[in-house]
């Protein structure tokens, strides 16, 4: 079968000497020889250049259309077992090039162009290449470029795409020194620019992304420096007029980060990891449905243990995810459902030593929510949970965060409600639990300040109607066990305060309101209070404070008022020098005004007062 290329040509134009044709082929074949069959007014250059002791090189070119096609193969010594198969269609231009190519083991590249396209498909050094296949399908007018670059000692690099639509699509392998099983898979349809990216690799250890965009989209996907990479694996698909870009940097001693980015509509997506030094186990699931913009970032990232981010956005949204520095953390868990025409923006900074952070934020309707912890060194066990229905704003926010342990805050939100949840310094506090639940067109803010040493303190917050909450505690220097239940029904304002708050040792509140009420209930500068327990029910269209002042060395003062009518109360304890033992017990039925009122205050034991009205009466009792 040692036919000339020509005589094969002549063979083929007889339709009954087909199956000759098709027999001299494969023994053609079976020879290592190389087919080109081009078709058309193309311009074909293919050189083999050095070649010295090749082993198997087969490269099948069918060109049909106005095409311009170069594949050269340079010095090509020692090559075993390169194979390419490169069909094109059209008015297209396709350089295919392999550069130097020492000691080649196993490279497969099959690329099917069809349409007005140009593909340039490089591989430049090729030093001890080991299995790495390329099978590149492009349909429509677009340019596509796959580029490996310097490629010593690749291990198992696999990648498939295909291109269809008016597209252009950048593939690049950059030093590829000892690449071990890096697989890509990308599926571009409609009128998309996608650029994937993989820069230095030295040392890759599985990864695998796999990227499918349907519609006029535009995608990067860069993954920069890659040292030492152990099991990265990112799924991208994308669907509608949307930006994608996906980036990771540096990469050194990556172990186990997994991205699977869903988006839909006209969207916009960013997810950056950045340095990424030592990464253990971080885990994004980031779904998008509707014309939203998305940006997801993990910034250093130097010792990461176990941070999972699950965010599904649905709507007009904007979304921001971000988390700094990121040293040595130790178990953050963010899951956060969006739904509507929202804005949020959840942020971890800094991050220093983390150890079990959990957030779990669901947002429905037109709301704007902005989570964020700061500084955040050394946090152990601060959860919190947000969930927001209407036309919302709630702002979440922790700041320094040295040392905390065990803060846990649970926030419902339902109607058109602005709510704001602060922990500010919050250096060593120990078990802080807010329980805030709205409804109705409510405003809501819960203030914790400075934080020093908080030993249990627990708030529970429930507020229904057209209500405006405040609650607050200021400075916060070792307190142990104050408590806090507030009830509030109707179209109320209640301000809860406790100020200074030094060794505050046993404070409770329980506070109910019900109607069109006014309450202030207010406990200043605190220092060294002793078991003081204030209890305050409201029904009707009453006004209410009760306050506490100064409260130095409080030892047991108890204060329970039920108030039913449209009353207005007012209960003051001041200064309160080492009081012992101060007993109140208010009853009030009816339209009635009351003041209870207990001044200065020094050395008092044992005063009891039970005080009980029914009518329209106006009561005051001082001492």
């Amino acid at each position: 079968m040692g036919q000339s290329w020509g005589t094969l040509r002549m063979l083929a134009q007889d339709r009954e000497q087909w199956k000759e044709f098709v027999a001299a082929l494969i023994a053609y074949g079976k020879r290592g020889s190389n087919f080109l069959i081009v078709y058309g007014t193309s311009t074909v250059e293919w050189v083999v250049y050095e070649t010295r002791h090749i082993k198997h090189l087969d490269s099948f070119l069918f060109v049909y259309g106005t095409s311009t096609v170069e594949w050269v193969v340079y010095e090509t010594r020692h090559i075993k077992h390169l194979d390419s198969f490169l069909f094109v269609y059209g008015t297209s231009t396709v350089e295919w090039v392999v550069y130097e190519t020492r000691h080649i083991k196993h490279l497969d590249s099959f690329l099917f162009v069809y349409g007005t396209s140009t593909v340039e498909w490089v591989v430049y050094e090729t030093r001890h290449i080991k299995h790495l296949d390329s099978f590149l399908f492009v349909y429509g007018t677009s340019t596509v470029e796959w580029v490996v670059y310097e490629t010593r000692h690749i291990k198992h690099l696999d990648s498939f795409l295909f291109v269809y639509g008016t597209s252009t699509v950048e593939w690049v392998v950059y030093e590829t020194r000892h690449i071990k099983h890096l697989d890509s898979f990308l599926i571009v349809y409609g009128t998309s620019t996608v650029e994937w990216v993989v820069y230095e690799t030295c040392h890759i250890k599985h990864l695998d992304s796999f990227l499918f965009v349907y519609g006029t989209s535009t995608v990067e996907w860069v993954v920069y420096e890659t040292r030492h990479i152990k099991h990265l694996d990112s799924f991208l698909f994308v669907y509608g007029t949307s930006t994608v870009e996906w980036v990771v940097y540096e990469t050194r001693h990556i172990k186990h980060l997994d991205s699977f980015l869903f988006v839909y509509g006209t969207s916009t997506v960013e997810w950056v990891v950045y340095e990424t030094r030592h990464i253990k186990h971080l885990d994004s699931f980031l779904f998008v449905y509707g014309t939203s913009t998305v940006e997801w970032v993990v910034y250093e990232t130097c010792h990461i243990k176990h941070l999972d981010s699950f965010l599904f956005v649905y709507g007009t949204s904007t979304v921001e995810w971000v988390v700094y520095e990121t040293r040595h953390i130790k178990h953050l868990d963010s899951f956060l459902f969006v739904y509507g025409t929202s804005t949020v923006e959840w942020v971890v900074y800094e991050t220093c030593h983390i150890k079990h952070l959990d957030s779990f934020l669901i947002v429905y309707g037109t709301s704007t929510v902005e989570w964020v912890v700061y500084e955040t060194c050394h946090i152990k066990h601060l959860d919190s949970f947000l969930f927001v229905y209407g036309t919302s704003t709630v702002e979440w926010v922790v700041y320094e965060t040295c040392h905390i342990k065990h803060l846990d805050s649970f926030l419902f939100v339902y109607g058109t409600s602005t709510v704001e949840w602060v922990v500010y310094e919050t250096c060593h506090i120990k078990h802080l639990d807010s329980f805030l639940i709205v409804y109705g067109i409510s405003t809501v803010e819960w203030v914790v300040y400075e934080t020093r040493h908080i030993k249990h303190l627990d708030s529970f917050l429930f507020v229904y109607g057209t209500s405006t909450v405040e609650w607050v505690v200021y400075e916060t220097c070792h307190i142990k066990h104050l408590d806090s239940f507030l009830f509030v029904y109707g179209t109320s304002n209640v301000e809860w305060v406790v100020y200074e708050t030094c060794h505050i040792k046993h404070l409770d509140s329980f506070l109910f309101v019900y109607g069109t009420s006014n309450v202030e209930w207010v406990v200043y500068e605190t220092c060294h209070i002793k078991h003081l327990d204030s209890f305050l029910f409201v029904y009707g269209t009453s006004n209410v404070e009760w306050v506490v002042y100064e409260t130095c060395h409080i030892k047991h003062l108890d204060s329970f008022l039920i108030v039913y009518g449209t009353s207005n109360v007012e209960w003051v304890v001041y200064e309160t020098c080492h009081i012992k033992h101060l007993d109140s017990f208010l009853f009030v039925y009816g339209t009635s005004t009351v003041e209870w009122v207990v001044y200065e205050t020094c050395h008092i034991k044992h005063l009891d007062s039970f005080l009980f009205v029914y009518g329209t009466s106006t009561g005051m009792g001082c001492l």
